[in-house]
């Protein structure tokens, strides 16, 4: 059973974030084993999360992870930990100077990646590299 602080925060999230980026689909339910509702349920338990990331860019690199298979990941470093996302092996951000810092570029070569690509990865608005 989930604390009642986190399910608030799940469906707090998913107001924000889900409807902003799927603006026509439903929802995932609480405890669903799809990967858009594992990563509102990781970033809504994250007590010890990084603040100063963006949320959106932490929930679209979860998702990403989680769609292209990065458990099978040759170098999975700091993906899904509480550090900043600008600290996962492949991850870069903005120089410094924005809060929160937002993800630049994402470079994962070599690293045994299922070769479809998640949608989400077109989500990150500033990336460039």
């Amino acid at each position: 059973k989930l604390r009642s602080s986190t399910e608030e925060t799940y469906h707090n999230l998913s107001s924000s974030i889900f409807k902003e980026l799927y603006p026509n689909d439903t929802l995932p339910e609480l405890g669903s084993c799809e990967n858009r509702s594992l990563a509102l349920l990781g970033l809504a338990s994250e007590e010890t999360a990084n603040q100063e990331d963006s949320q959106l860019d932490r929930y679209l690199l979860t998702v990403i992870y989680l769609s292209m298979s990065g458990h099978s990941w040759i170098n999975q470093t700091g993906w899904l930990s509480a550090d900043s996302v600008c600290t996962w092996h492949g991850v870069s951000c903005t120089p410094g100077g924005l809060s929160p810092p937002e993800v630049a570029g994402i470079s994962l070569g070599a690293n045994n990646l299922n070769i479809s690509l998640a949608t989400e990865l077109f989500s990150l608005v500033n990336l460039s590299e």
